[in-house]
C-alpha cells in the first residue's frame, strides 16, 4: 500500500469521526430542548366561566344561612314573593336577582352594621324553587264533585304555573266519567256572606276549542252533572 492511499484513508476516518461527533452533539441539544423548555410551551387561554342569569337567586329558592358568631341568625329561608328574606334581628334582606355571593355580602354587611363587628357569614342555596318538595310548594285547593272519576278535594302545586283552569282541574281529577254531561258543568265560587255564585262551564266546547276555559280560584267547587237519560 502506497503512502497516498494511507493518507486518504486517514482523512476519511477523521471525517467520519467528526460527523459522528456532530450527530451526537445535535442529539444532546435536542434532548436538552425537549426537557429544558417543555414547561415554557404556551398553553391555550381559557376564559373564566360566565355566570348566566339562571345562577341568580329566584323567588321561591331556599337559602341556608349561618353566622358563626350568633346562632340566632342560623336557619333556612325561602325567598318571598317580594324578593327578600326576613332574618331575625336584622329584618328584610333583598336577595332575588343576585348571585349567592352577592346576597351573602348583603347579609354580612347588614349583620355588621346592626349587630356584630366583622361577622363570619355563610350563605348557600340548598334548593331552587323547581326542586322544592310538594309540601313546600304553593298550592291551590279545588273541590271536584259529580260525574268525575276522582271526586273530592285536590291540592294543585302552582310552581311554574300561571294559574289553573276548569278543564285542567277536571283532568287532574281523572276526567269526566262515562255518564257525565260535560256541557252543563259549573263552578260554585265564594262571593262573601256564605254565598256562592254559579259560573256555567261547557267542558265539551272547551275541549274542542270553541269556548273560553275559566280560571279556578282558591276554594272553588267544580260540579259536573250526570246526563239525564230518557229525557
Amino acid at each position: 500500500m502506497n503512502s497516498n492511499n494511507i493518507v486518504k484513508r486517514c482523512i476519511a476516518t477523521v471525517a467520519a469521526l467528526s460527523l459522528l461527533a456532530g450527530m451526537t452533539s445535535c442529539r444532546s441539544v435536542d434532548t436538552s430542548t425537549d426537557t429544558g423548555y417543555a414547561t415554557a410551551t404556551p398553553t391555550p387561554h381559557h376564559a373564566a366561566p360566565v355566570q348566566n342569569s339562571s345562577s341568580s337567586i329566584e323567588i321561591g329558592d331556599r337559602l341556608d344561612l349561618m353566622v358563626m358568631e350568633d346562632i340566632a341568625f342560623n336557619g333556612q329561608y325561602v325567598v318571598r314573593d317580594s324578593g327578600d328574606i326576613i332574618v331575625p334581628k336584622i329584618g328584610r334582606v333583598n336577595v332575588a336577582g343576585r348571585s349567592v355571593q352577592s346576597a351573602q355580602e348583603s347579609v354580612r354587611s347588614k349583620v355588621e352594621t346592626e349587630q356584630i363587628k366583622n361577622p363570619t357569614v355563610i350563605l348557600d342555596r340548598v334548593a331552587r324553587r323547581s326542586q322544592r318538595s310538594f309540601d313546600e310548594k304553593d298550592k291551590l285547593l279545588v273541590f271536584l264533585t259529580g260525574a268525575v272519576r276522582r271526586p273530592g278535594q285536590h291540592f294543585v302545586a302552582m310552581d311554574n304555573r300561571s294559574g289553573l283552569t276548569a278543564y285542567e282541574a277536571v283532568l287532574i281529577g281523572g276526567g269526566p266519567n262515562p255518564y257525565a254531561d260535560s256541557r252543563r258543568a259549573y263552578i260554585l265560587r265564594k262571593i262573601g256572606n256564605g254565598q256562592r255564585e254559579r259560573i256555567p262551564v261547557d267542558l265539551r266546547a272547551i275541549s274542542q276549542g270553541y269556548d273560553v276555559d275559566p280560571q279556578i280560584t282558591e276554594g272553588d267547587i267544580l260540579y259536573i252533572p250526570e246526563r239525564r237519560f230518557g229525557l
